[in-house]
């Protein structure tokens, strides 16, 4: 009897995977919580083999950047859910570039809680075991601050985990105001330890140079200064 409750719960399981997973890409119903609709699963208590990470530490506002998936000991995954989050309110924000042919990713229906005409996530578009996905992510471009990426990686039906990915700061775009100009010369041409020191250097060869043209100047006045004093 135990032989057959053990193949009628296998058989159970399996027809719930079937029904309940979903193998071309996360549902509207994972953006609440990120977890996977896999009946009779928990998520893995182990550190994560993946990770969500950006290609870099900063980018300023309204900037792309490539975010990727991947597995630091070379593990594959079937399925993903990435979403970005701003660290400070957890809402989901930014957009992520839409899925082109022959990518690994389709955009997930998760909308930004700031801009709901764009989806600050996406998922698989199949079961297929996947080495890396990289997808390019968008700041808005009235936010600073910290973003996050987050979401879920699986490798089998019963084996997933919730990420929490690398996090990346949104600073204001620059557009070079600020900038001091002294003789023609910016504190962008001068070294970041030396620009005031360098600046006064010129201000004080600009106060020179003048104070010389005007000796010469006087210099080629004495011969006229003679002449009238003879007459």
């Amino acid at each position: 009897m135990f032989w057959i409750a053990s193949f009628l719960g296998t058989l159970t399981i399996m027809m719930f995977g079937e029904v309940e997973s979903y193998p071309s890409g996360a549902p509207d119903m994972a953006c609440a919580d990120f977890k996977p609709i896999h009946a009779g699963t928990l998520a893995q208590t182990s550190d994560a083999p993946y990770n969500f990470s950006p290609d870099g530490s900063n980018v300023h506002s309204g900037q792309p950047i490539q975010v990727t998936i991947e597995s630091p000991d070379g593990e594959g995954f079937k399925g993903f859910l990435m979403v970005a989050v701003d660290s400070g309110t957890n809402e989901k924000i930014g957009q992520f570039s839409t899925a082109v042919k022959d990518n690994l990713f389709q955009n997930n229906p998760c909308k930004s809680d700031l801009n709901s005409s764009v989806v600050a996530s996406i998922t698989h578009i199949n079961r297929d075991v996947k080495q890396s996905v990289t997808a390019n992510w968008t700041a808005p471009t009235e936010f600073t601050g910290t973003v996050c990426f987050k979401g879920t990686a699986v490798k089998s039906y019963t084996e997933w985990w919730l990420i929490e990915g690398s996090c990346l700061t949104v600073t204001a775009h620059s557009d070079g105001a600020g900038t001091v100009t002294v003789a023609g010369i910016d504190d962008s041409d001068l070294g970041d330890e030396d620009t005031d020191t360098n600046v006064d250097q010129v201000k004080s060869r600009s106060s020179k140079g003048a104070v010389v043209s005007a000796f010469v100047m006087l210099l080629s006045a004495v011969p006229v200064i003679f002449k009238l004093a003879n007459i």
